[in-house]
């Protein structure tokens, strides 16, 4: 809605048919609908409301293979690109988007819109990964590749034909650092992986210095919610604020 008058709906001709099928779910539609005014949205199943729905909340893409026809507007935008100022509720609780309970959804509130979009990582090691990172990502994040190949690893990303000099994130989960090897005891039960704070501050350090970006002090193996709370505490007291 845009503002408390609510939002203007306009349908001229607009149709919509689903990738993969012959039939238009919606054809030939022409609707005015006045901000404020409430309008019941009555049909046999198949008629194609929630099309209707979904579309006027910006929730179908030509790119994914469905297809348009006509116009759409929502306030004289179209569904896409208003969707800050659009809200839709599901018939059914699992076709939420991520709770049981439209209330619960509510509370989250809408995230930031990403411009131009959001984020975009790949994930891997190959070297085609990484011309495809340097082409259309955002970030890359290796999975087996050691810390002292990172700065190469990059270097070659860089120097792809696709690569702008855009900013761009490099993820190392501190986890990687412990594969193959065996995981210490210490007294702290907050520490990542038996490592006390100083060796994970040392390792956060140690792969910044190596072009990392984002990192994970993933907890270990702890017992109920208010343990990872203690933890995340842990994180934000004792690591934030010697790294970098």
């Amino acid at each position: 809605m845009s503002g408390s008058a609510g939002a203007a709906i306009d349908a001229r001709g607009w149709g919509w048919r689903h990738a993969g099928r012959q039939a238009w779910a919606v054809r030939g539609l022409d609707l005015r609908v006045e901000p404020g005014e409430r309008v019941l949205l009555l049909g046999a199943s198949g008629a194609g409301k929630s099309t209707l729905l979904a579309a006027l909340a910006g929730l179908l893409d030509p790119s994914g293979g469905g297809e348009s026809e006509g116009e759409l507007r929502v306030d004289g935008r179209a569904p896409q690109d208003a969707r800050d100022a659009i809200g839709i509720v599901f018939q059914d609780p699992e076709t939420q988007i991520v709770m049981a309970r439209a209330g619960d959804d509510i509370a989250f509130g809408p995230k930031p819109i990403s411009k131009p979009h959001p984020a975009v990582w790949m994930g891997g090691d190959a070297d085609a990964v990484l011309r495809r990172a340097a082409r259309f990502g955002d970030g890359w994040a290796p999975w087996l590749t050691k810390p002292d190949e990172l700065p190469p690893k990059m270097d070659y990303l860089r120097s792809q034909p696709g690569f702008d000099d855009r900013p761009f994130s490099l993820f190392y989960s501190l986890a990687m650092l412990s594969i193959g090897q065996e995981h210490a005891v210490v007294d702290d039960p907050n520490a990542h992986f038996g490592q006390s704070a100083q060796q994970v501050i040392d390792n956060c350090n140690m792969l910044a210095e190596r072009g990392v970006t984002d990192t994970w002090v993933n907890p270990p193996a702890l017992d109920g919610f208010d343990a990872y709370l203690d933890h995340m505490q842990w994180v934000a007291e004792e690591i934030i604020p010697k790294v970098g």
